[in-house]
């Protein structure tokens, strides 16, 4: 019997430890390389997007263009004075965790599926989030809810009836989907306590790129999630919460 991809060195095939003992000038090269993968690490500018950048000191660079200056985390949500080091050893472990991992968790250790949310498990939302969100050239697989009854006229739908048997064809089955929802609750209830509804969009699309990336072992997740956050500009969704930035919040509880 094959061992589980998950139980193999494949999986693990970078430990927290090496990244606590790296240098700072190795995290930065980290940095560079999930920053600017078209150039191979080379600077490029944040501000207008021109490659022939000049050093001024070890970690800022000038832009010949517009002539500003910039530095790795410009204009990205790492603009802040944590070492690099450090922020990799973060990204690190919360590339460990399957289920997610706990901001509280992670400050005190620190020191592409795509999810939506639906207000109601009826016809009409099940209708308005497949037009929206799905290519009209997707074959959908679905349980005999009948929810999907609708879908039939917006693309091709293949449904397996579960009271008749589990696999419908040629292994085609729902529970793939159906066992992310189960990882959704789990990590709702052992890991984070509770949604707020505020950023329950984060909380799916952070859960859809753990189940995405299941498959790639911890080098390879904290490159993904260090590479995505660089291109990120910073949110100002997230950001100003001790300046006041505190709209009115609902918590989020899964059936």
């Amino acid at each position: 019997m094959s061992e589980h991809f998950l139980l193999s060195r494949l999986a693990r095939d970078l430990p927290v430890t090496k990244v606590i003992r790296m240098s700072e000038d190795t995290a930065y090269n980290w940095f560079r390389r999930a920053r600017w993968p078209e150039t191979k690490g080379k600077p490029s500018c944040p501000h207008c997007g021109v490659t022939e950048c000049y050093v001024l000191t070890r970690r800022r660079s000038k832009c010949r263009g517009c002539r500003r200056e910039f530095s790795i985390t410009s204009r990205a949500i790492f603009a802040s004075g944590i070492p690099f080091r450090q922020i990799l050893a973060i990204i690190a472990l919360s590339a460990n965790g399957a289920k997610g991992k706990a901001a509280l968790e992670l400050r005190r250790e620190g020191g592409q599926s795509i999810s939506r949310i639906t207000r109601g498990e009826n016809a009409d939302c099940a209708w308005d989030i497949v037009r929206n969100h799905v290519a009209p050239n997707v074959h959908i697989f679905a349980d005999e809810h009948a929810a999907y009854d609708e879908l039939v006229g917006l693309c091709d739908l293949t449904r397996v009836n579960h009271q008749v048997a589990y696999l419908h064809g040629k292994g085609v089955s729902p529970n793939q989907i159906k066992s992310f929802f189960a990882r959704v609750r789990r990590a709702y209830r052992s890991v984070h306590h509770r949604f707020s509804v505020r950023y329950l969009d984060c909380y799916i699309a952070e859960l859809s790129r753990r189940e995405d990336c299941s498959r790639l072992g911890n080098r390879g997740q904290t490159v993904e999630m260090l590479g995505r956050a660089l291109a990120h500009p910073t949110s100002r969704n997230l950001c100003g919460y001790w300046q006041g930035n505190r709209p009115p919040d609902l918590v989020w509880e899964p059936c």
